[in-house]
């Protein structure tokens, strides 16, 4: 889709669409890049919450592939932690499954390890756009799985 100045659709705009339709915490990818090439990622949990073809064409290192229809209790079950407490980042192709996730998840027990959940605002493709590393089993790629024809309008490839 083009807007009236001939540029695609932006993300902004689907960002802000889909925080008011699944209002969830979120955060930035500026921020979730600082907290990644920090230490912190020892208090964190990346969730890619997209198809199996999805991530294997690229994700953010690091992140576990989650079902988009995972149950509460059985996310509970395979992601639950008693050794650390982390906060669980999630994101999908512009956010909407994620937050969709999260919303679905509602406050998780303190005993799952599991502090918080936060959207990754804009998903891995506002990551990827602002130049950020995706990888795939072979290691640093510039690949990206752009979903359907609608969202790849918001794709800056490389």
């Amino acid at each position: 889709m083009l807007n009236l100045f001939g540029n695609l659709l932006p993300l902004n705009m689907t960002e802000a669409l889909i925080a008011a339709a699944v209002p969830v915490a979120e955060i930035t990818p500026e921020d979730l890049s600082a907290i990644v090439s920090g230490s912190g990622m020892k208090a964190l949990s990346l969730f890619d919450i997209r198809e199996p073809e999805e991530f294997e064409v690229s994700h953010i290192a690091a992140a576990q592939l989650v079902d988009p229809a995972i149950e509460r209790e059985a996310f509970i079950r395979q992601f639950a932690s008693d050794k650390k407490q982390t906060v669980g980042v999630c994101y999908c192709s512009v956010g909407l499954r994620s937050s969709e996730l999260i919303k679905r998840m509602g406050t998780l027990p303190s005993d799952s390890g599991i502090t918080s959940l936060l959207n990754l605002r804009g998903g891995i493709f506002r990551w990827y756009n602002e130049g950020m590393p995706v990888f795939n089993n072979e290691g640093e790629t510039n690949m990206m799985h752009h979903y359907n024809a609608f969202w790849s309008l918001m794709l800056k490839l490389r």
